[in-house]
């Protein structure tokens, strides 16, 4: 293919860009969809929507690291209205599985936004350290992801059950410890965006 073709169909590298943060997210939505069509417990709905994230880090590799890699750009580009409307399914899809767990009593949730964002970047992270040659496989990475977040990493011999409000107040404790606050400059990246994705 020539610099000319490409020229023709793509004005600018955003434009190519967006197709293939575009053709990436229709891969994803398109098995997250068939998968939660044919599971129904939300406890292997979860675990299901962390293996198709790692599997995509194995399988489809070189679109992966390329969408991970630019996707913080587009939280601040402008985007056209499919990848807008893609991204916020997408996003819904995962809060939907939280919040059909915390209905039917399997999940203690106290934000399934939050908690959606943490599995999110859980996952999306993954392009910086795994290799597949190298790595534990996508499967043993979910196992241990998914087991970690369905139920923790404390032991229930441990006894301990702390809330969410319990941890929230221990935070608070740690302020003697702490290095002063630094200023910055402020963030391009505001709520509303944040709301907007999500």
């Amino acid at each position: 293919m020539t610099k000319g073709t490409v020229v023709h169909h793509f004005a600018t590298k955003d434009h190519m860009m967006q197709e293939a943060q575009t053709q990436y997210f229709l891969r994803r939505v398109e098995e997250f969809s068939r998968i939660l069509a044919e599971v129904d417990d939300p406890e292997l709905q979860l675990t299901a929507a962390i293996y198709l994230t790692i599997r995509a880090h194995r399988d489809d590799r070189a679109g992966t690291v390329a969408f991970m890699r630019e996707y913080a750009h587009y939280l601040f580009a402008e985007m056209t209205p499919e990848l807008q409307t893609l991204r916020s399914e997408y996003a819904a899809l995962m809060v939907g599985i939280v919040r059909k767990g915390e209905a039917k009593g399997v999940f203690a949730v106290k934000n399934a936004r939050l908690t959606s964002l943490q599995i999110f970047g859980m996952v999306n992270h993954l392009w910086t350290w795994y290799r597949p040659e190298q790595s534990e496989s996508a499967e043993e990475i979910t196992a241990q992801f998914a087991h970690n977040i369905l139920y923790g990493v404390v032991s229930a011999r441990s006894g301990t059950d702390r809330s969410v409000e319990d941890l929230a107040v221990f935070l608070h404790t740690l302020k003697p410890w702490l290095a002063p606050v630094q200023t910055y400059a402020p963030s391009r990246f505001t709520a509303s965006e944040a709301e907007r994705d999500t």
